[in-house]
């Protein structure tokens, strides 16, 4: 975009909330949040010039107020508070899509993909494309049919199906279920080995095993990732 359009901002058309924005969006601004934390002109700068899609020299064209209420925009989407309760369904481009009825029943597979891939920010649509399938079929439905009650999800075949598509679903979408994952992690690392009976274990292969004995290391990374990924603004020095 160049600087005669950039004359031409509608601040008013722009996104508001988290909901208004994809999770790959929103996760991109809290990565520039993190690379630039210890200067805040800076982190502010590369924000609005990836908001806009210009360059920072490009930046230098648009309107101080332009400027300034972007950023106020940005710093609102990034403070606002995230939804505790996981958000069952939600339908995106006209398939709809469930969480996992049960992440005590998880497999074997899904766990380990699902522990690797929320160790790292720029793995969680894949580990979203665990949590969240398509609906297969609905068992009962909620107050006036509007929503699901039960239902069933597709069969866990990998990530590669699903894990772009993550990517574009609204931000709070994406962000409540990795917010809900923080919560039940250890409750849900500790579960699953100690449902894995003992002679499970020690009919395991080596190579197996050793990936359970590893399997800790993801999830605390995974919560301390999610610690640092809240409310990023609030680590910005001047």
């Amino acid at each position: 975009m160049g600087l005669n359009c950039m004359k031409e901002i509608n601040i008013k058309e722009m996104p508001t909330k988290m909901s208004q924005i994809s999770f790959a969006k929103y996760l991109d601004m809290v990565n520039i949040v993190d690379i630039n934390k210890d200067n805040l002109q800076m982190a502010s700068d590369l924000l609005v010039s990836y908001w806009l899609g210009i360059t920072i020299v490009e930046l230098n064209g648009i309107k101080r107020e332009d400027y300034e209420s972007i950023i106020t925009i940005i710093k609102a989407i990034l403070d606002e508070e995230i939804q505790e309760k996981v958000i069952p369904v939600f339908t995106h481009d006209k398939t709809t899509y469930g969480f996992v009825t049960s992440l005590e029943g998880l497999s074997y597979g899904e766990y380990i993909d699902l522990d690797k891939y929320s160790s790292t920010r720029e793995d969680w649509h894949r580990a979203l494309a665990i949590l969240y399938r398509p609906v297969t079929e609905v068992k009962s439905r909620g107050l006036f049919k509007k929503t699901y009650d039960r239902y069933e999800i597709e069969e866990y075949q990998g990530t590669f199906k699903y894990a772009d598509i993550m990517k574009e679903i609204p931000a709070n979408i994406g962000m409540t279920a990795m917010l809900f994952f923080y919560h039940i992690a250890n409750d849900l690392l500790k579960y699953s080995v100690i449902s894995l009976s003992k002679q499970m274990v020690e009919n395991m292969e080596p190579k197996m095993k050793q990936t359970l004995e590893l399997a800790t290391d993801g999830i605390l990374a995974c919560i301390q990732l999610l610690e640092e990924t809240y409310y990023p603004w609030t680590r910005l020095k001047n």
